[in-house]
């Protein structure tokens, strides 16, 4: 067959996975696509006022206001590393990629 001879004779392309800068847009949904999704519920435009400590959530990622509340806190996004959860034997018993672990 002449479409498997051609793809014989072509070298196959690799992918390199590294380099110095991460490629932050690779695998990414653009907000467009997520914006279509079905279950998307997008934030209020602004937030004017809380009526309950829940409102919070309403704040986007890059306002001051998320910013803010962050500051010097322990988030949840930091808690496995906070945790010890990343060392290299705890990680090794909770089957933690090892991507993700620490490499000290």
């Amino acid at each position: 067959n002449s479409t498997q001879r051609r793809q014989q004779q072509q070298p196959k392309r690799r992918f390199v996975r590294g380099g110095n800068y991460p490629d932050i847009e690779w695998r990414c949904i653009s907000m467009e696509d997520l914006r279509q999704h079905p279950k998307y519920e997008a934030l209020p435009e602004v937030v004017k006022e809380l009526h309950c400590i829940e409102d919070v959530r309403n704040f986007p990622q890059d306002s001051w206001q998320w910013g803010a509340l962050h500051e010097g806190r322990c988030t949840t996004s930091q808690a496995v590393a906070a945790l010890g959860f990343l060392e290299p034997k705890a990680a090794k018993i909770l089957k933690i990629p090892k991507s993700w672990r620490s490499r000290n």
